[in-house]
């Protein structure tokens, strides 16, 4: 096909660029199992939202940022589209060629999300599963390999990359390594434009890194990643809640002698710890004593004791409010020799202190009762009952 271009006074007749192969740079390649032997080849296509159509089976719509690939993986509507889908095919991270989550894509799906050792089953013998794409060669062009230089995994995945093509990429050595991680990295100038393989596993049981950490906490086996910073919020928690599994309104007695706001910490999702009364004496509790600048074991006291009101088929919920003191950051867990496929791990951690000598507020409040809340509660149940959290 040709175009006609006015040019000193004459027509210039110039080819139109084909849509070749060679454009076609947003690809999609499926992750398979480790165990399993396949070497699935890449389908590469012009546009970012087709590369994503093809991987998630038809389920997830990116037509609104084809042209916005980066505004696509930071998007929470899109990660939100991703790890809900219901697809068979579940994408499990979108590598780009340029820093920044910029440039051509390569959207990596497997046969499901990331699965992990759950941490409610404590299934030691419960593996985390690794999806490996062992060959970025396989595209006519071989443009993926060394190529990657960010990415964003999706669906509780950690991506891993490999300066070599292998059977079995988890087993290079770690001089192979080029890192990865659970959340949107833009990798290390010394580590982009170099990957041949990837690995992308599930992920670490909350309780295991918390082990680590409060036995080497402020060390390069877990430190935190960013710089420390404390914002003042306030904490609410809720404290006694009522049921009125009638049909008429009732006056039901909250009356509590002992309401605490207790210093405490998450890690992960899992695992929390409240302390308050200064036995815990972990390297976690210390090193948080510092990060505070006092004590961070503390403990604040009220009651309460009141009547209230609560309407037919409603529920009245009691909570507490205090200002308080909050860091939050991510940790780095490292690791001299993998675990569960990685070298290391990143994990949230949230600390919260209550303030010293504030007064704790209450709030009253109602809402009708849902019908999970009403079969649970009220069929077994007093008519009337107020409970204590």
């Amino acid at each position: 096909m040709t175009v006609a271009v006015w040019t000193a006074g004459s027509f210039l007749c110039l080819p139109l660029p084909s849509a070749s192969a060679a454009e076609n740079l947003n690809c999609a390649v499926q992750a398979v199992p480790d165990y399993e032997d396949d070497k699935p080849p890449m389908v590469c296509f012009a546009d970012f939202a087709k590369a994503v159509q093809h991987a998630s089976g038809g389920k997830v719509d990116a037509w609104p940022w084809n042209y916005d690939p980066r505004g696509a993986v930071t998007s929470s509507e899109f990660r939100r589209l991703v790890d809900s889908s219901d697809s068979a095919q579940q994408i499990l991270s979108i590598e780009f060629d340029h820093p920044d989550f910029r440039g051509n894509a390569l959207v990596v799906w497997g046969d499901g999300p990331c699965t992990s050792r759950l941490e409610a089953s404590r299934d030691w013998n419960s593996a985390t599963e690794s999806y490996v794409v062992r060959d970025l060669k396989n595209t006519g062009e071989s443009f993926w390999n060394d190529t990657i230089a960010s990415f964003v995994p999706f669906n509780g995945c950690y991506s891993e990359k490999f300066k070599s093509v292998s059977d079995d990429p988890l087993q290079l050595s770690e001089s192979d390594l080029l890192g990865g991680g659970p959340v949107a990295s833009n990798m290390s100038a010394a580590h982009q434009n170099s990957a041949s393989s990837l690995a992308i596993t599930g992920g670490l049981f909350d309780y295991d890194a918390y082990s680590r950490c409060q036995n080497s906490f402020d060390t390069p086996e877990c430190k935190f990643i960013q710089p420390v910073s404390l914002a003042t919020v306030q904490r609410q928690q809720d404290e006694m809640i009522g049921w009125n599994c009638t049909t008429d309104p009732v006056t039901l007695p909250y009356d509590d002698a002992a309401i605490t706001h207790r210093s405490s910490y998450k890690i992960g999702g899992r695992v929390s710890v409240s302390t308050g009364d200064g036995t815990e004496t972990g390297k976690i509790e210390a090193s948080l004593d510092a990060k505070f600048r006092q004590p961070f074991a503390n403990i604040e006291y009220s009651s309460y004791a009141k009547e209230h009101q609560i309407p037919a088929g409603h529920v009245g919920v009691l909570s507490s409010t205090l200002p308080a003191q909050e860091l939050r950051n991510t940790l780095e867990l490292n690791y001299r020799e993998r675990e569960l496929y990685h070298y290391y791990w990143h994990k949230n951690i949230t600390a919260v202190r209550p303030a010293d000598g504030e007064q704790i507020e209450f709030n009253f409040a109602v809402h009708p009762m849902t019908s999970s809340e009403r079969s649970s509660k009220c069929a077994q149940s007093p008519a009337r009952v107020v409970d204590l959290l």
